[in-house]
Order: structure tokens, then C-alpha cells, then sequence
């Protein structure tokens, strides 16, 4: 039998639609280069990103994936207020 971490490829996507439909969920996550694409970056971008804890992921086997939370955190807390916002301009 497999132990919990050798799930990979069509089994693990097998399992997250499996999941999804018993559970009524979507799931969306990103590979490195579908998120890099998305973001207009680089994908060297999209490691730094993650190596330097900017960026949470999850790693599945050797592949890194990030959710719609991740990506929503990590632009959250990279966001700025424009200017004249801030000084109550419209």
C-alpha cells in the first residue's frame, strides 16, 4: 500500500475530484508556471516568492501548488493605498 506522500499525478487528481464531489467543493490551485502567467511575472519570480515565505504552497511530490487563499493572502498583505486615497482625494 502507499504511504500518504507517494500520491502523485492521475491518482492525485483522481482523489481531489473524488473529494470535491463527496464534499461539493472547487478547488482551484496553480502550478508555478500557471501562476507566474496569471501575475505577469517570471516563474523565477514565483520561487523567490515562495522560498523567501512570502508565498504559502503546497508540495505534492516534487510539484509546487499554490490555492486561491494563498494567492489571496500573498496579495493582501502586498497591498498598498494609493496616495490620493490616502489624503481623502476621489
Amino acid at each position: 500500500m502507499k504511504g500518504r506522500d507517494e500520491i502523485q499525478g492521475p491518482e492525485l487528481s483522481a482523489l481531489v475530484k473524488a473529494l470535491s464531489s463527496a464534499f461539493n467543493l472547487t478547488l482551484r490551485v496553480y502550478t508555478v508556471e500557471k501562476l507566474a502567467d496569471l501575475l505577469g511575472v517570471s516563474e523565477r519570480t514565483i520561487r523567490r516568492y515562495r522560498e523567501d515565505g512570502y508565498l504559502s504552497y503546497t508540495k505534492v511530490g516534487d510539484k509546487y501548488y499554490f490555492s486561491d487563499d494563498d494567492v489571496r493572502e500573498f496579495l493582501m498583505n502586498n497591498h498598498f493605498e494609493s496616495f490620493r486615497k490616502l489624503q481623502g482625494h476621489r
